[in-house]
């Protein structure tokens, strides 16, 4: 009996593993599609998806009543590495508009939990707005992604720059006379 339970044992291990295969091909899938989605609906230079969130909730902070308000903008969020840059956004559930934020080396992120909190001037006016996360563990995530995204921007490496040999211009060598000149 103790040989038989040992067998079963193993079975689900394997079963465990193919489901976490499985998990994982769908989850690449899943990733694909929504690359497609971005590059089709926000821009087509969006090369990758550096993280992403399944529900979010966009509150705005009223600076002259001091609250906030929630606004109309729920849905997935997405933080997309494109040719120009770092672009978040929220394929918004609520209307036909998604909610793109560029992210600039001046946007100021604070994690206040359970929300992502950011100040961003635009057009000579500082805007405060809130992303709250149902799932701690993506609010996390996305947290930690988002701060190494504008570490870069405020501090960009270096281009690479490759040295090419050019051709060396024709050098005249002289040659040592010989006896018999």
């Amino acid at each position: 009996p103790s040989l038989h339970f040992l067998f079963l044992a193993q079975v689900c291990v394997v079963h465990d593993s193919n489901i976490i295969m499985a998990l994982n091909i769908n989850e690449q899938a899943r990733k694909e599609a929504n690359l497609r989605l971005l590059q089709r609906t926000m821009d087509p230079s969006i090369s990758n998806i550096q993280c992403s969130a399944t529900h979010v909730v966009l509150y705005e902070f009223r600076q002259d009543l001091q609250s906030w308000e929630k606004s109309d903008v729920e849905g997935s969020m997405f933080l997309a590495v494109r040719s120009s840059g770092y672009l978040l956004v929220i394929l918004n559930r609520n209307a036909r508009d998604n909610y793109p934020m560029v992210l600039t080396p001046n946007f100021q992120l604070q994690h206040s939990d359970p929300y992502l909190i950011f100040r961003q001037q635009q057009n000579n006016e500082t805007i405060i707005r809130g992303i709250w996360f149902p799932n701690p563990t993506e609010r996390i995530a996305m947290n930690e992604k988002l701060q190494e995204a504008l570490e870069e921007l405020k501090h960009p490496k270096p281009a690479i720059s490759v040295d090419v040999p050019t051709q060396a211009a024709p050098v005249a060598v002289a040659t040592a006379p010989t006896a018999a000149s």
